[in-house]
């Protein structure tokens, strides 16, 4: 309807297995695009839009539906419009287009995209299974969980199809309950009637389902789970990377059970005991080994005593691991801290706003920041462009009141930077409010106002900021039409991050919604503020806590090698230009699952298997077997610091061996031990090593590594804007500030991400 009716055909051959949706009608056009709008190669999976004489105006009376799917047509006349089928394709060599699934049935489940067709295919290769469907049931208020309709024979046991999915795809898309049916419910067209398919019970689930935790230890680290993870229920035989854990998480987990439960943990303990139970139980252990082994056999005698009626005052001979049992350890802790044993607790340090009255220090990312802008002042290469095309009809007074209220929600865009007594501090503005500018580009010829638009963002994203001046950020509107307009925004990385651009968009959204029906800000006040933050990691990195760090580094980077030869085609400038080009990367859906299933057999994250396999190739490039390379951590271990706009992000100095002809197997193991070291040594900030290190500098390339690794998995994005429809605009200035970065993105497309080189 929305195209009149017909939009594509295909001659099906006699006796075709495939269907395809073929080739467009006459006067109708059909594109194959990416989530940015812009054209996939042949073979590439894309979402399919339509347009040509055919298209509809909209639905009636409907515009914040019309603005979502009718969106301005990049390939068309001015004013032009493009259905969005919501059709998952690829265009064949031959031109034809191949129908792979509906992207509505793309869903979202504990902060992971799933496509639940990719679910019921692999299902479907399983000998026992005829026909599957999956859903996500939320059959217990908050909690989602996927669920699988079989129709097949007593094969198909939901224990035996677990084991057959989780082979075959990552934790999180394997479904936690089997439905074995001899038929699926149809509707009286003959499709799947989704609504009739019976909630979940008893054998549905595999074998050693939930089970509720067990003790105050386990409900203590359960809850911390469900927060992270974003869960309503955690068992005591959960894992917490199948449940969507991550490095990232792993050390937010590390860092809360350390204030909230007064109890040391590393990285790697997670890593080896990601069980809730078993979690629980070292943790336990872990706090009674705090304490003089005498006191805790005089303890146990007397829960033992209160148990069996008798007293038991031998000293413990064995491990407490094996002695005590999870309720012997529950009752002596509780013994404990009600004063009857003493022990050498951790220091808890707690996060409190400061007066604003004072010189506020700026963290030690900033400082480096600070410095590399006072020997190059006038530099872009710190700059965070951002270009977002808005298609319908904008509020310009909303957008502008929601950009506003977040400068007066976060204090580092209204900071700048002066110099007191030869060292930097942070000048916080007050809000003195906000104003957006609007350009309007409508009346331009097409080809004049996108050749406007590209020069515009260009320059925007080149405009240096004045780090002792301000403000360090910008944003601006360029209006192409009626129902088209593109948002720039352009901070300073000093003051902000990539994890800040989520949380700048969410607020945004979530702004922008109010105040365009009227309401008030739905967000509530921050507890404290990026100076906060600077000022406690001065405190925190001093002392015992900081040699200890340090000691880690110097030895793991103790004669590493200044520079990573890579074969150019150009010699090393004498200073870095930083200017940089970037060509996407694209690796298969199935390949990702392969390298999620490699990791998991050998205890290691997708990070690291492709951490390891990157370093492989550097070395095949290099012809070098000792690799070391650079990897941005989000550097937000604390809670309070999720939700702040900000420079947070550290870098980690990742050096792996590779010599002795090693299998991957064994690489991955390396990179594995070389990750959990560098995690659980992440405090000390890199500005801070690169001090204590001293190597020798050079204007010709960076210190330490000049090749960067990312994997983005968390902190962005996130909301769209009522009645508008949202797409990123491609850059129009890439600034490499290494030689070479790979980043890379897990979605249910593949993985997607970049080289950027110099």
């Amino acid at each position: 309807t929305e195209d009149t009716t017909y939009s594509t055909y295909h001659l099906v051959p006699r006796g075709a297995d495939l269907v395809l949706v073929g080739t467009p009608v006459a006067n109708t056009q059909a594109y194959v695009l990416d989530d940015h709008l812009q054209p996939v190669p042949v073979g590439v999976v894309g979402e399919l839009y339509l347009a040509g004489d055919g298209l509809s105006r909209g639905y009636a009376k409907r515009p914040g539906m019309t603005a979502e799917r009718f969106v301005p047509c990049p390939f068309g006349a001015p004013g032009a419009r493009m259905y969005r089928v919501m059709d998952r394709v690829r265009r064949r060599t031959d031109g034809e287009l191949e129908y792979l699934g509906r992207t509505d049935f793309q869903v979202k489940v504990r902060g992971y995209r799933i496509e639940l067709g990719e679910i019921e295919a692999r299902l479907a290769e399983h000998a026992g299974v005829r026909e599957a469907v999956v859903l996500v049931r939320e059959d217990t208020p908050g909690e989602k969980r996927l669920v699988a309709y079989v129709a097949g024979d007593e094969t198909a046991a939901a224990e035996v199809l677990r084991a057959h999915l989780s082979e075959r795809l990552p934790q999180y898309m394997v479904p936690a309950a089997y439905v074995r049916l001899d038929a699926l419910p149809l509707t009286p067209n003959g499709k799947v009637d989704r609504r009739a398919l019976p909630a979940p019970e008893g054998g549905a689930f595999p074998a050693r389902g939930y089970e509720a935790p067990s003790g105050k230890t386990e409900e203590a680290v359960a809850a911390i789970w469900a927060d992270l993870l974003g869960v309503k229920r955690v068992g005591r035989h959960d894992d917490f990377f199948h449940l969507g854990g991550n490095s990232l998480l792993a050390t937010r987990l590390v860092f809360r059970i350390r204030r909230e439960m007064d109890v040391e943990l590393s990285v790697r303990d997670v890593f080896e005991k990601p069980e809730l139970s078993l979690l629980a139980q070292h943790l336990l252990d872990a706090q009674l080994a705090q304490s003089d082994p005498n006191q805790i056999a005089e303890l146990l005698a007397l829960v033992r005593a209160a148990d069996v009626g008798c007293r038991n005052n031998e000293l413990l001979s064995e491990p407490i691991s094996t002695t005590l049992s999870i309720a012997e350890r529950e009752r002596i802790l509780e013994m404990a801290r009600a004063g009857r044993l003493e022990r050498s607790a951790p220091k808890s340090s707690s996060i409190v706003p400061v007066e604003r009255t004072g010189a506020l220090p700026l963290s030690f990312a900033q400082k480096r920041l600070w410095f590399i802008d006072r020997l190059e002042p006038g530099s872009a290469v710190y700059n965070l462009p951002v270009a977002q095309r808005l298609g319908g009809a904008l509020d310009e007074a909303a957008l502008e009141r929601a950009l506003g209220e977040i400068v007066r929600r976060h204090e580092a865009l209204r900071t700048t930077f002066a110099e007191v007594d030869g060292s930097p501090v942070q000048v916080i503005a007050p809000f003195g409010g906000f104003s957006l500018p609007v350009e309007d580009l409508s009346d331009l010829s097409e080809a004049d106002r996108e050749a406007a638009r590209r020069r515009r963002a260009g320059e925007e994203a080149r405009r240096a900021f004045d780090l002792s001046a301000g403000p360090l950020f910008r944003a601006a509107v360029l209006r192409l039409g009626e129902e088209d307009h593109v948002l720039l925004l352009s901070m300073h990385h000093i003051v902000s991050d990539e994890w800040s651009m989520g949380v700048l968009f969410r607020e945004l959204w979530a702004l922008y919604a109010a105040y365009r029906e009227g309401r008030e800000s739905p967000l509530a006040e921050l507890a404290v503020q990026y100076a906060d933050y600077a000022v406690w990691q001065r405190e925190q990195l001093e002392g015992e806590v900081l040699d200890r760090q340090l000691a880690y580094w110097r030895e793991r980077l103790a004669d590493a090698p200044a520079l990573l030869e890579l074969p150019t085609d150009h010699p090393r400038p004498a200073v870095q230009t930083y200017r940089g080009a970037t060509v996407p990367v694209e690796l298969s859906p199935e390949l990702l699952e392969r390298l999620q299933a490699l990791g998991r057999s050998e205890g290691a994250t997708l990070y690291m298997t492709l951490l390891g396999a990157f370093q492989v190739l550097l070395s095949k490039y290099s012809g070098s077997e000792d690799i070391v390379v650079g990897s941005s951590i989000a550097g937000r271990t604390r809670k309070e610091f999720e939700e702040l706009i900000g420079f947070f992000v550290n870098t980690l100095v990742l050096r792996t061996g590779l010599s002795g002809d090693p299998s991957f197997r064994e690489v991955l193991r390396r990179a594995r031990e070389v990750t959990l070291g560098a995690y659980a040594h992440q405090e000390v900030p890199f500005e801070k090593l690169v001090a204590e290190l001293q190597p020798e500098r050079s204007l010709s390339h960076s210190p330490l590594f000049q090749v960067m690794f990312t994997v983005e998995n968390a902190g962005g994005g996130g909301g769209a804007l009522p009645g508008l429809s949202v797409s990123g605009v491609g850059a129009e200035h890439v600034s490499a500030k290494f030689d070479l970065s790979l980043t890379l993105t897990p979605t249910p497309r593949g993985l997607r991400g970049g080289l950027t080189y110099s």
